[in-house]
């Protein structure tokens, strides 16, 4: 985060963006266990976050969705998930082996790819949306904002 709030382009990764859902903590519980030095939090609508995204002269597009994914100390972690379409061929970009998803996480049926399936530039084009549209809710050190 920048000293006037605003959020760096490293802070939004793909594939599995981690996040928390609003509705179910705080900016400060967020925070938990990070070192308050370092991080700061933003948040964001699932609204305000690109369903689509098309890359010009290449034959594919990407398809965003906000996974509930709780964590046993965290019920509010949730993930943005990408996938790679081709045509008729769609798969999800991850780090993730099949194995490691939950039973009952409904994208676990679905094929895979690697990070290798995100382009470069697209990438940087979605961090640079992401963080125009969030806005600042603890800064590093602050309680509050």
């Amino acid at each position: 985060m920048t000293p006037d709030g605003k959020a760096t382009l490293s802070a939004f990764g793909l594939p599995d963006m981690s996040v928390n859902r609003g509705r179910f903590s705080s900016a400060a519980g967020t925070r938990q266990g990070f070192r308050p030095e370092d991080w700061g939090v933003v948040s964001i609508t699932v609204a305000q976050m690109p369903p689509r995204e098309s890359i010009l002269h290449v034959a594919h597009s990407y398809t965003f969705r906000a996974r509930h994914v709780p964590e046993p100390d965290n019920f509010s972690h949730s993930e943005i998930r990408v996938w790679r379409v081709d045509g008729n061929v769609v798969v999800l970009v991850t780090v993730r082996f099949a194995e490691q998803f939950a039973e009952d996480d409904p994208d676990k049926a679905e094929t895979l790819s690697d990070s290798s399936a995100l382009a470069p530039d697209f990438h940087m084009r979605w961090r640079k949306r992401l963080a125009r549209s969030c806005r600042p809710e603890l800064r590093p050190l602050d309680e509050t904002v």
